[in-house]
């Protein structure tokens, strides 16, 4: 299942944005290591993405655009693909919010599926009594 593979595959994002960036500027390196690798180290499953999978894309995407008029022309390929892998990585953060959810569903939903019987049944009294 991909849930059980997303870590292996944040850690593959990780080692590929490391190799992208190597030999970079000192602006971009700074900005990767202090704000941007910290965002795809692990896997970060949030609620919101359970409801609406494109919240908080702009606001996770900030320290990318925050950098780029700092970025000299020949590092903007490398600064596109670490904005690839982030998104990448934001995306597989949303199949993980969702499957985790798809995962615990069963406990949320089987015991009042279980309940809701025996009350209908205990609270509907036969007209003859």
């Amino acid at each position: 299942a991909i849930y059980d593979r997303i870590p292996e595959m944040t850690r593959r994002l990780v080692d590929e944005a490391d190799n992208a960036l190597s030999g970079c500027s000192e602006a971009l390196n700074q900005a990767y290591l202090s704000e941007i690798r910290p965002l795809i180290a692990a896997p970060a499953p949030d609620w919101s993405y359970v409801f609406n999978l494109r919240v908080g894309r702009a606001r996770r995407l900030a320290p990318l655009q925050d950098v780029a008029p700092f970025v000299a022309g020949e590092e903007q390929p490398q600064l596109d693909e670490l904005t690839t892998i982030v998104t990448e990585k934001l995306e597989l953060d949303a199949q993980y919010s969702l499957q985790r959810a798809l995962k615990y569903w069963i406990y949320v939903h089987v015991p009042p599926a279980m309940i809701l019987p025996w009350i209908l049944i205990s609270g509907v009294r036969p007209a003859y009594s």
